[in-house]
């Protein structure tokens, strides 16, 4: 039997440490530079360029996830990050988080020995809603509080089945044995987002057992991408 130990308790007194400035690197953006010389440049560098406009064009979201994860490890202990099997929330939390559009990131801009530099980052409130999100996510005991957080923020609610599951266990499944409730979603399913989970290594479905069979509840995209790639079992959390 594992003994927890207390370090790896998250306390009220010990702040999960997340700020923009954490996510420095996460996003990019296409840069204009005005090249004219001034007088007396040195020659042997030129610090002249001027910034004329910048556009912020594509946030990395796997690199957010990656910056929220290792906060919340640092938070309650590598161990209990494991062991709760945190990482897959992480995932679903920031996927649906306002800190993948870039409306919500902005840019400074500041002078540098080579000219002017550009630094892009979220808005602190934004980060701010996501440090509250993981909090609340490390308070969860149980895996089907777990599935409930994650679902209700991705959705706004909780299914009747879902709120009613007795149980709640990750398994290996057939995909063959999966039920598509929603084919209609199916066939309409954004194939960028199908290709960003060709090697996820994290459960790919929620699932609710119905006989031998599987109902999908959650996870249409990190589905088909698993029947893309050729697998015949997935991970899955499984109700019922």
């Amino acid at each position: 039997m594992r003994t927890a130990r207390s370090s790896r308790t998250p306390k009220s007194d010990r702040p999960l440490k997340l700020n923009s400035d954490d996510f420095i690197g996460c996003a990019e953006a296409d840069i204009d530079y005005d090249e004219t010389h001034e007088d007396g440049c040195p020659g042997s560098y030129c610090g002249c360029s001027k910034i004329v406009s910048v556009e912020i064009r594509r946030v990395s979201i796997d690199s957010v996830i990656y910056t929220a994860q290792e906060a919340l490890k640092k938070y309650i202990g590598t161990v209990s990050y494991r062991d709760g099997l945190f990482g897959y929330f992480v995932d679903r939390i920031v996927t649906h988080s306002k800190l993948r559009v870039v409306d919500y990131w902005s840019y400074k801009v500041s002078r540098g020995y080579y000219g002017e530099e550009c630094t892009v980052f979220p808005n602190e409130d934004v980060v701010s809603e996501l440090a509250s999100s993981l909090l609340s996510l490390a308070a969860q005991k149980s895996l089907k509080g777990k599935i409930k957080l994650v679902l209700k923020y991705e959705y706004g609610y909780i299914l009747d089945e879902v709120e009613s599951a007795n149980s709640w266990t990750l398994e290996s499944i057939k995909i063959q044995d999966v039920i598509m409730g929603a084919l209609h979603h199916y066939k309409k399913l954004d194939r960028s987002i199908v290709h960003r989970y060709k090697n996820y290594d994290l459960p790919r479905c929620v699932v609710m057992k119905r006989g031998e069979k599987f109902a999908i509840i959650d996870g249409y995209h990190r589905l088909h991408s698993a029947k893309n790639s050729g697998e015949k079992k997935i991970k899955a959390f499984v109700g019922e």
